[in-house]
Formats: C-alpha cells, sequence, structure tokens
C-alpha cells in the first residue's frame, strides 16, 4: 500500500536536502530521488538558474508501467519554473534515468491501468471527463488537451498516485 503514517523529517544527504513526509522510506527511493535531482539539473539548468533551493522540489513515485520488471519514475515537478496556470510538469523517466515523456500542464489525480505486456494507461481529468494518455510509438502524449477520446470517469480498474502523500525531495 502507497498511504503510511505521515511524518515530516528532512534529510541531508551530500550536497541535496530531501524533505519527507513517510515514517519509512526505502532507501531505494532516496537512492532514485538523487538519481532524478542530477537529471533535472543536467536537463533543466538554465529553468533552474532563476529558483532558489527551497523552491526547487519535486515529488516522484516508482512504478513498473510496462511490465519488464523494472520501475519507470512518475516525477511531478512542482518548482514554480515548470508550473503555470494550468497545472505542472510531470515526467517519466526510465529505470535508467532518460526521459520517456514529458507532460505539461499536468493536474492530479493521475490513475494508473496497467496492461499485460504492453505499458500502462495513464489516466487524467480535463474539463471533468476522464482522458486516457496511451503510450504509442515511444511517448505518451505531452499535452493532456489535446488527446481527443475521453470518458465520465475513471475505468474501475485504474488506481490513483497518492500525489498528496508523496514525500517532496528538493534538488
Amino acid at each position: 500500500m502507497f498511504y503510511k503514517a505521515l511524518l515530516p523529517a528532512l534529510i541531508v544527504l551530500g550536497s541535496s536536502i530531501i524533505l519527507i513526509s513517510y515514517k519509512s522510506l526505502v532507501l531505494s527511493d532516496i537512492q532514485r530521488s538523487q538519481r532524478v535531482g542530477a537529471f533535472l539539473k543536467a536537463n533543466y539548468g538554465d529553468a533552474l538558474n532563476h529558483l532558489k533551493l527551497k523552491e526547487r522540489i519535486f515529488k516522484m513515485l516508482q512504478v513498473d508501467l510496462n511490465g519488464d520488471q523494472k520501475k519507470e519514475a512518475l516525477v511531478y515537478l512542482i518548482s514554480p519554473g515548470f508550473c503555470g496556470s494550468g497545472g505542472c510538469n510531470l515526467l517519466v523517466l526510465s529505470a535508467e534515468n532518460k526521459l520517456i515523456t514529458e507532460m505539461t500542464v499536468f493536474k492530479p489525480p493521475l490513475r494508473i491501468q496497467q496492461q499485460d505486456n504492453k505499458w500502462a494507461v495513464l489516466w487524467v481529468k480535463y474539463r471533468g471527463k476522464a482522458i486516457p494518455l496511451v503510450y504509442k510509438n515511444g511517448p505518451y502524449p505531452t499535452n493532456r488537451t489535446v488527446v481527443d477520446r475521453k470518458a465520465n470517469d475513471f475505468p474501475k480498474d485504474t488506481w490513483e498516485v497518492p500525489f498528496d502523500s508523496l514525500p517532496l525531495y528538493s534538488f
């Protein structure tokens, strides 16, 4: 289960400060957050220059999206430089920390519908409708507003990413 008792804590690892809200956290999550932080610094350095350290924050969930037994990372960038009036950026990174998709104007909720032997369908809401983001020939769609197929609600075989209870990481 993803939900755990909340116990805010601050962890300092080298030059990274990690604010966590879980009572316990798997070391692999901490290690992965450091790798994600390094990815963000390397790929978004110019966008980070105007941000204070306390504004460089993200939430992350590791989940196997394609059935290969390796966990991709869903990285929700909630820094001012990555958010606008329509939402914030959500990255999907491979287990090797390579960018699969960068979604703009993302807002929770995000629900995941696992598929046998293929990429999971990511479901988001836009204007009250559930929208499936399907991985086809490369990345997921980068913007929920351009997907045509809409449903009134999420399918029953989906589970929600608990963004509210995920730890905050600083990079």
